[in-house]
């Protein structure tokens, strides 16, 4: 074994992670939260007449929208943590090859 195998390992493992945490970062809460109201604002403008809306329909409009966004990025969460399993096979490999020296 040499450093150059272990280096190559490193790199797949990494390239195979690059791809998914980005799914896995949507779904931290205050990023849920910025996206929501951004997205309620957007509406807000495009429809004036939202923000003469009780406050308790505007939230309820707010829960039901970051729920929505919770549940689909969720989805796409959790595929990303099932692509990101392949990862335990190459930190194996390179463990393997590790205690053979």
């Amino acid at each position: 074994m040499n450093w150059q195998t272990l280096r190559d390992l490193h790199s797949t493992a990494t390239a195979k992670l690059r791809a998914y945490r980005g799914a896995l970062r949507l779904l931290r809460p205050a990023v849920l939260d910025r996206d929501t109201a951004r997205e309620f604002e957007a509406a807000a403008i495009a429809n004036p007449l939202m923000h003469r809306f009780p406050k308790s329909e505007r939230t309820r409009m707010h829960v039901e929208d970051r729920a929505a966004r919770e549940t689909a990025r969720r989805l796409a969460g959790a595929v990303a943590r099932q692509k990101a399993r392949e990862v335990h096979a190459v930190i194996a490999q390179g463990r393997e090859q590790v205690s053979e020296c």
